[in-house]
């Protein structure tokens, strides 16, 4: 009898073990925080700037990481690769920046030739995002 009443205590034991196991794993498998992710990237440009050639191209970056910002690179290239540019620019913020975007249009483009402005963001653990604009000499750039 004592045999069999120290099996029954053993089930008992091994199930409320099996039991605070199952909770543990499930418990494990929640994600208490979130993951990191890519950076905050926005290119804004002036609504009421036209690009004109010669003229420049006015705007403004905003750029953000929880995990800070390493770098900046700022890329211009037209239609007919008349203007070609990349810019490497460092955030004296680690976390949080906004810069202005003023780039210079050279002389001889032709009234709507495209140009295409890529702003990548890299953060301290390696991940990137991108903002792209487009627009053409004599318009605005959407």
């Amino acid at each position: 009898m004592t045999y069999r009443t120290l099996l029954v205590e053993v089930k008992g034991g091994a199930g409320f073990c099996c039991a605070l196991a199952g909770i543990i794993a499930l418990g494990a498998c929640t994600d208490p925080r979130p993951r990191p992710g890519p950076p905050t990237v926005e290119v804004t440009l002036d609504a009421n700037h036209t690009i004109t050639s010669p003229g420049s191209i006015l705007g403004s970056i905003y750029a953000y990481d929880e995990h800070g910002l390493d770098s900046m690179i700022v890329s211009i290239h037209s239609a007919d690769e008349r203007l070609i540019g990349d810019s490497t620019f460092f955030s004296s913020d680690p976390f949080e920046t906004t810069r202005p975007l003023i780039w210079q249009v050279p002389a001889g483009m032709s009234a709507g030739t495209g140009i295409q402005v890529v702003v990548r963001v890299v953060s301290y653990i390696g991940f990137a995002a991108a903002d792209t604009v487009f627009g053409a000499v004599g318009s605005t750039l959407r």
